[in-house]
């Protein structure tokens, strides 16, 4: 019998639960995660991580939750200069979790080369939990700063 058959509410409510809720389970798994830090005038924040991360041993909460411990350290590669040169800007990281949790082949992109080095170097010296399948995990964060509001 298809869905579109059912005429009876109360049965089409029971099919549509489980739909919803693993729905809602799928979105959970996509890292729609967001994670700010602010120090003094200026804020960070990571935006959503990719998918991709989470399809060879690694949890959206595991990798989330490591890289956020690092904003503050990330924060600080904005500097006053760029600052007031790019008021508002987006760094798109990308890298490799290895088997063993650490990164390899840290890549960041946008704003300055200065704020690009200095969030590489950081990123390169986070250890991530290991994947669960011992493979390498593709990972790819944007990540924007901005002045905080007052």
């Amino acid at each position: 019998m298809s869905l579109i058959n059912i005429k009876n509410k109360a049965t089409t409510g029971l099919i549509a639960v489980p739909l919803a809720m693993s729905l809602v389970n799928c979105a959970a798994t996509s890292a729609n995660i967001k994670r700010s830090q602010t120090q003094g005038r200026y804020r960070v924040e990571s935006g959503p991580i990719s998918a991709d991360a989470f399809n060879k041993g690694l949890q959206a909460g595991e990798v989330s939750e490591t890289f956020s411990e690092h904003l503050n350290k990330i924060l600080r590669c904005y500097d006053r200069k760029t600052a007031r040169k790019h008021p508002k800007g987006t760094v798109d990281l990308r890298f490799f979790v290895e088997a063993t949790g650490s990164v390899s082949e840290a890549k960041a992109s946008g704003l300055s080369d200065k704020v690009e080095e200095c969030v590489q170097e950081v990123v390169s010296t986070v250890s991530f939990p290991s994947s669960k399948n011992g493979e390498p995990v593709s990972v790819y964060v944007p990540v924007t700063f901005s002045r905080a509001a007052r």
